[in-house]
């Protein structure tokens, strides 16, 4: 894995984020990958979640903000996350982190472990792909020349 997007769905997170990103930035910071970021999707949030991923970005370039035009649910904003991701890898974890992000090298190990992802090239994980009761989800596609990632 050499980049890797982390997207953050998020409605009414303006309590939990800023912790959130601490954990997120500071384990990320500390990863040899080429390529990382942290995409904050925010739902239509009516508190402060969307001031708090703008003041954090304008600390840290590695966080970004997305924000949907009104509520329209997790499932949209993990797939708008998803598809402004910007790296090969594309990871999403709720706020509250209930998958603590350090469980990361037990995905990485699994799908190492796995083999070649089939025919497409393409893989998709979820918790029943690698371990029962998490929460990830990840996609991989080949880095193209369109991609930052690519960079």
């Amino acid at each position: 894995m050499d980049s890797l997007t982390i997207v953050v769905p998020a409605y009414n997170e303006g309590r939990r984020l800023p912790a959130t990103l601490e954990t997120l930035c500071s384990y990320l910071e500390s990863s040899p990958l080429r390529a990382k970021e942290i995409v904050v999707v925010d739902d239509g949030s009516t508190d402060q979640t969307a001031a708090i991923v703008r003041e954090w970005s304008v600390r840290n370039p590695m966080v970004r903000l997305l924000q949907n035009p009104g509520n329209r649910g997790k499932g949209y904003a993990v797939r708008a996350g998803f598809g402004e991701a910007r790296c090969e890898w594309v990871l999403f974890t709720d706020a509250d982190l209930s998958t603590p992000i350090e469980d990361l090298a037990r995905l990485e190990a699994a799908i190492a472990a796995s083999g070649p992802a089939g025919p497409s090239g393409r893989a998709r994980w979820t918790a029943s792909s690698w371990a029962s009761g998490n929460r990830w989800g990840a996609r991989s596609a080949a880095a193209c020349s369109t991609c930052s990632c690519a960079s």
